[in-house]
């Protein structure tokens, strides 16, 4: 029991000691933008990678994939692709990369299908939060911070008022003090 509990305790305090790559996100603004030219921890690769001109790249390690599609109505929607399929090109050192844009300023959700598999951004540390499948999610930034930003705004001050009622408390049956 003793060996138990002390390899639970253990367990408990890795976390403490353990050393890790900050994300490719930037919490002020522009969280997709990368910065400090970082790939996302545990991410083989940087993607997607919001350029300053909103051209959007997507980068998907897959060697032996025989197909790799993007699948967002809402991206095909802003291109004004009419649903045609977003196919990714692959290189020789297969990784396979799509280059789309500039897109309007947005938040975007996405999946990517991969020999007709749907998956989640595997190099994306951006989730979607909507209908399965899992979706990745994409930031693209206007000009400034938009309403969804972290920002250091002056904020007010909380306060509980609690008032009491003559009325309530004279009433039949009432109880005698403050509830």
């Amino acid at each position: 029991m003793k060996t138990r509990d002390c390899l639970t305790g253990l367990c408990l305090l890795i976390p403490l000691f353990a050393r890790s790559q900050q994300a490719n996100v930037n919490l002020d603004y522009n969280p997709q933008k990368n910065t400090e030219n970082l790939v996302p921890f545990s991410a083989p690769l940087n993607s997607p990678d919001v350029r300053d001109d909103r051209t959007v790249v997507f980068r998907l390690r897959a060697p032996s994939a025989n197909s790799v599609r993007l699948v967002s109505g809402a991206i095909q929607t802003a291109l004004g692709t009419n649903g045609q399929s977003l196919d990714f090109t692959k290189g020789d050192n297969g990784i396979w990369s799509l280059t789309l844009g500039p897109l309007r300023a947005d938040l975007y959700a996405y999946h990517l299908n991969v020999d007709g598999v749907q998956m989640a951004d595997p190099n994306n540390t951006c989730a979607a939060f909507t209908a399965m499948p899992p979706y990745s999610q994409l930031v693209v930034h206007g000009d400034g911070p938009a309403y969804y930003d972290a920002r250091n705004v002056p904020h007010g001050t909380v306060t509980r008022h609690v008032y009491h009622s003559a009325a309530y408390y004279q009433r039949p049956g009432a109880p005698t003090g403050p509830i």
